[in-house]
């Protein structure tokens, strides 16, 4: 009687133990990500980070501090505009951006605690193809991007570059807050 009993706790726990490990485990596939991105940074369609330092050896006075400015909404995906700004935090000018098409057929993929990977198309794709290739890293998929992003909560975000290939966050791009306005 006491090993039957035995045997039953010990078959129950193995049981309960690898249906806890199964809905634990996430894996990056096509049935996880969704349409647009998270609803909680979709509330606002505009993000700009925090003033950057720029790097050591290339500051100067006209170019000391940077700001990404980026689209996030339903219809668009992280696609950052560099702002240039003197010591005084004056604007001088932009940097380069990835094109209007880097931004078309968001999805995102929510990761836990807050984070969330967001990744978006490039050229002439339709929405479907779009993830497909960014999932895959194939040539067709020339110029979209893919983020992790932190949202701390609806008025602000972290954002790092995201590599599927490697070991995932990859360089921080900043504190991210909405904004509605101009560059300046």
């Amino acid at each position: 009687m006491k090993f039957r009993n035995l045997t039953l706790s010990i078959a129950t726990l193995l049981l309960m133990a690898s249906t806890l490990s199964l809905l634990t485990t996430t894996k990056a596939n096509a049935a996880t990500w969704k349409t647009g991105v998270p609803p909680v940074i979709s509330k606002s369609t505009s993000w700009r980070s925090d003033f950057i330092k720029a790097p050591a050896k290339y500051r100067t006075n006209k170019y000391y501090y940077t700001r990404v400015f980026t689209p996030l909404s339903k219809t668009a995906g992280f696609n950052p505009v560099t702002a240039i700004y003197t010591k005084s935090k004056k604007f001088v000018g932009n940097g380069g951006n990835a094109g209007v098409d880097a931004s078309i057929y968001p999805h995102y993929q929510s990761i836990g605690h807050g984070y969330y990977k967001v990744t978006a198309g490039g050229e002439s794709h339709n929405n479907k193809k779009s993830l497909s290739y960014e999932l895959h890293s194939t040539l067709n998929h020339d110029d979209g991007e893919t983020v992790l992003i932190k949202v701390h909560n609806s008025k602000q975000i972290s954002i790092w570059s995201y590599e599927n290939k490697t070991t995932g966050k990859q360089d921080y791009r900043g504190l991210f807050r909405p904004y509605n306005g101009n560059i300046n």
